[in-house]
C-alpha cells in the first residue's frame, strides 16, 4: 500500500478527482482516505471515474444510501466522516453522481450546515472568550489558544466563504 499526501478541500473536487483518476491510470486503486491522506494499492491500470459525495443528516440509512450508488454502477472506494469517494470504470457514458442543479445545491447546503455547526465553538472562543483576556501581553494558556485558534478561525472562514460561493453558484443557476 502506498500513501500520498495531498491538500485538497471541499472546493477542490475537480483537482482531487483528476488526481485520483491519474493514479488509477498509473495502476493504483484508492482503498482508504484520511485527512489529506490517500492510500492506494497496486492494480492493473484502469480508466476509472471518481466522484465525491458529502452526506449528513440523511433520512436514509447508510446501507440504503450506498445501495442507491451501487445500483447506479458506482463502487464505494473510501470514506472519511461524511465524505464518500465512489468510482466506476469509464464506459464512455456520462458518469456523475449529481446530474441536476437541485441535488448539487443540496449537497453544498449540507456541507454549509456542517461547517457552520462545527465552527460555532471556534468563533465563540475567537470572538468572545479570548478577547476578554485582553489583546496585548497574554502568555501561557491564553497565548497558546490565540496562537492555535486564530489561524483555524481564519481557515474556517475561508472554507465557509468558498462553500457559500459554490452554493450560491448552483442557486443562481437554478433561478435561470
Amino acid at each position: 500500500m502506498i500513501k500520498k499526501i495531498k491538500f485538497y478541500f471541499a472546493w477542490h473536487e475537480k483537482k482531487e478527482k483528476s488526481f485520483l483518476e491519474d493514479m488509477s491510470r498509473q495502476g493504483y486503486r484508492l482503498v482508504k482516505i484520511g485527512v489529506f491522506q490517500y492510500y492506494f494499492e497496486p492494480c492493473e491500470p484502469e480508466n476509472r471515474i471518481y466522484e465525491a459525495d458529502f452526506r449528513s443528516f440523511d433520512k436514509l440509512s447508510e446501507d440504503e444510501y450506498l445501495q442507491l450508488y451501487l445500483d447506479a454502477g458506482w463502487t464505494l472506494d473510501a470514506k472519511i466522516g461524511g465524505w464518500y469517494m465512489f468510482s466506476r470504470l469509464d464506459d464512455g457514458e456520462p458518469a456523475v453522481l449529481y446530474n441536476d442543479m437541485t441535488s448539487l445545491k443540496a449537497k453544498y447546503q449540507r456541507l454549509l450546515i456542517l461547517i457552520c455547526i462545527s465552527g460555532w465553538p471556534l468563533y465563540y472562543m475567537g470572538l468572545f472568550i479570548i478577547p476578554s483576556y485582553g489583546l496585548i501581553g497574554v502568555s501561557g494558556y491564553v497565548g497558546l489558544l490565540k496562537f492555535i485558534i486564530y489561524p483555524f478561525l481564519f481557515l474556517h472562514f475561508i472554507a465557509l466563504v468558498k462553500i457559500f460561493t459554490l452554493y450560491n453558484k448552483f442557486s443562481s443557476k437554478l433561478k435561470e
